[in-house]
């Protein structure tokens, strides 16, 4: 798991062992990370790597298979 620069600060966005399945296929899994107020965060990857899907967990618009 990553940790703030600045502990203490307000976490905004978790997600601890999240992971999408979509018709027996694991789109990304095992993804935890956590963005406390003020924290810029990027996701760097290849194409395919699973960068859009866990943005869109991290934001609800997509619900974890697992994990939270």
């Amino acid at each position: 798991m990553l940790h703030s620069a600045h502990p203490g600060n307000e976490i905004l966005v978790s997600l601890a062992n999240a992971g999408v399945q979509r018709n027996g296929r694991w789109l990304v899994r095992g993804v935890e990370f956590s963005v406390s107020k003020g924290e810029i965060v990027t996701l760097i990857g290849p194409n395919g790597s699973g960068k859009s899907t866990s943005a869109k967990m991290a934001i609800g618009v997509v619900k974890p298979t697992e994990g939270v």
